[in-house]
C-alpha cells in the first residue's frame, strides 16, 4: 500500500542545521521506532516507520558525506 506522501509530490524546502542538530534528528527517528509501537506512531508523526527509516538514511548520508561522526 502506498501513502499519501509516496503518490504526491511534495513542497521540498532548504533549511540550515548545525551537525548536533543532524545528530539530533537522526537520534530522534531511532528514539521513536525504539519507544513507540508501530501503531501508535501517528499519534506522535505523520510518518510510518518506514518513512522513518528512510529519513534516518537520508540524514546519515548527509552525515557521512560531509564527514559528521554520529
Amino acid at each position: 500500500m502506498r501513502t499519501i506522501k509516496e503518490t504526491i509530490e511534495e513542497k521540498k524546502t532548504m533549511i540550515e542545521v548545525s551537525e548536533s542538530e543532524l545528530r539530533y534528528l537522526l537520534a530522534a527517528g531511532h528514539g521513536l521506532l525504539e519507544n513507540i509501537p508501530d501503531d501508535a506512531l501517528s499519534t506522535y508523526t505523520n510518518f510510518t516507520s518506514s518513512e522513518i527509516k528512510n529519513f534516518s538514511k537520508k540524514i546519515r548520508a548527509i552525515m557521512d558525506d560531509n564527514d559528521i561522526s554520529v
